[in-house]
């Protein structure tokens, strides 16, 4: 194999693990931040969990919990509009995340609708 075919494979490779790496910091840090929002929440701390919960979410959109968990936390602040934004979201992700439709009725009836 010539020079320029293995300068080449290099770079290629060089990209590749660059990519995973970029992937498995953003994977650390949505789990960080996760897990940053549970404990908030859990504590009582509803704006805060909100806080990390909507940081997770910027370094995973596609997230179906993170949006419900988010949506806890709303609910718990009695925004349900927010919440149910959040739940539907989460529905949207994944249709068959059932905690996410008995959250959002809940929200709904809360709400009054």
């Amino acid at each position: 194999m010539g020079n320029k075919k293995r300068n080449i494979i290099s770079i290629i490779l060089v990209i590749l693990m660059g990519l995973v790496i970029v992937s498995m910091i953003n994977t650390l840090r949505v789990v960080k931040y996760e897990r940053l929002g549970l404990r908030e929440y859990e504590k009582g701390n509803y704006k805060q969990a909100i806080e990390y919960y909507s940081k997770a979410i910027e370094y995973n959109p596609n997230d179906a919990s993170l949006y419900n968990n988010r949506g806890l936390a709303y609910y718990n602040l009695q925004q349900y509009d927010k919440a149910i934004a959040d739940y539907t979201k989460a529905i949207e992700i994944k249709p068959d995340f059932a905690d996410a439709y008995y959250n959002r009725g809940l929200a709904y009836f809360r709400k009054g609708s």
